[in-house]
């Protein structure tokens, strides 16, 4: 980690050869409103005008899928999303550190609910809803990034648990 990197921010275990490591590297850190996911602003997160192009923060949006599951206790579940809606209110420029803070709304047996605010430099730049369908257990347990939670950050994440 770098200088550039906030406080409190350590990084996150995803897998090195896939859409995650395009757009990260990604951070992960838990502070008494949550567990949240960041990453800094780099040429390829922007648009033509120098700001973060809204697909980047879509697709970094819909990793709140992978937090939420970790609030939920859903660690070893695949959960596709089923929709995902994303407001712009703000651009970001490079350089600037995107902090998302999901917040899981409600969970059925079948479904989680979340919101993800995305904050850079203090101001509210996005805000994303989601809903995630609650699938089989997965062939790769994604487990990792509770364990990530769990040891590092205790108790900002259930315990470790394979919700049937």
């Amino acid at each position: 980690m770098g200088d550039d990197v906030p406080a409190g921010y350590q990084p996150l275990p995803l897998g090195a050869e896939d859409f995650n490591a395009v757009l990260g590297p990604f951070y992960g850190a838990a502070f008494d409103d949550g567990i949240r996911l960041g990453v800094r602003l780099t040429a390829r997160h922007l648009n033509v005008f120098g700001t973060a192009h809204g697909g980047a923060i879509a697709a970094i949006a819909d990793m709140q899928g992978l937090l939420v599951q970790q609030i939920s206790g859903y660690t070893n579940r695949l959960t596709p999303t089923v929709s995902l809606t994303v407001d712009y209110i703000g651009p970001s420029a490079k350089g600037e550190w995107l902090d998302f803070r999901p917040t899981l709304l409600h969970a059925t047996g079948s479904m989680l609910f979340s919101e993800t605010k995305v904050h850079s430099n203090g101001r509210l730049v996005a805000r994303s809803s989601a809903i995630f369908k609650i699938g089989p257990i997965a062939d790769r347990p994604f487990a990792t990034l509770g364990r990530f939670f769990a040891e590092r950050f205790p108790g900002s994440v259930p315990d470790l648990v394979d919700r049937a």
